[in-house]
């Protein structure tokens, strides 16, 4: 499934909710629905996997409130740790 019908669908769901609780509860759900799949990954791979998922919830935050011309109340910084050495 491509990006623009993840979108469409989506917004479909969450224009039928006719409260911010209604929204917020599919939000929630939604969300605790996509965490349950990150279980798919290997166990090494699903801190990494979250944290992607997180960086991409904030980004879209913050560029939606741009082109909306509204203030964001979070900032991102995005990056890598570099891996420790050990001796």
């Amino acid at each position: 499934m491509k990006s623009e019908a993840i979108v469409r669908e989506i917004t479909q769901m969450t224009d039928q909710a006719k409260t911010m609780g209604e929204l917020h509860e599919l939000l929630n759900t939604i969300a605790y629905t996509i965490g349950g799949m990150v279980c798919h990954f290997d166990q090494d791979e699903r801190s990494k996997v979250i944290i992607g998922l997180t960086e991409s919830i904030g980004l879209g935050l913050m560029y939606t409130s741009k082109s909306l011309g509204e203030p964001c109340s979070i900032e991102m910084v995005v990056g890598r740790r570099e891996k420790e050495e050990t001796s």
